[in-house]
């Protein structure tokens, strides 16, 4: 951080061990300032602001499997069941062979 304090993937994890270490206002601020969208909803998911995660996660251009399955993990917290199912119906056969995913799905259904 020292030596490239404006690299992305330095702020990047940078943003993640603040995530780690339950210091999630400061590791808000840096997902802000760097459009950091999954890390960003992240954040809010874990203090319980699920409507403002999703609303992140639907500003996303990209829809890879860790928005994804952020996505499926709130809407089932949500109670809405049938939508996290759908997700984890429609993830990469090699995705859904993670035993947590495997839990996650088999409870959704």
């Amino acid at each position: 951080l020292a030596i490239q304090p404006e690299d992305q993937q330095v702020l990047t994890a940078k943003c993640q061990c603040l995530i780690r270490t339950n210091q999630i206002e400061s590791a808000v601020e840096i997902a802000k300032a760097q459009n950091l969208l999954y890390e960003l909803a992240y954040c809010h998911y874990r203090n319980h602001n699920h409507e403002e995660a999703l609303q992140v996660l639907r500003e996303a251009k990209s829809s890879g499997p860790a928005l994804l399955l952020l996505k499926a993990q709130i809407l089932y917290q949500n109670g809405d069941y049938s939508a996290a199912a759908q997700i984890y119906d429609n993830l990469e056969p090699q995705t859904r062979n993670d035993k947590d995913l495997l839990a996650n799905w088999l409870a959704a259904h």
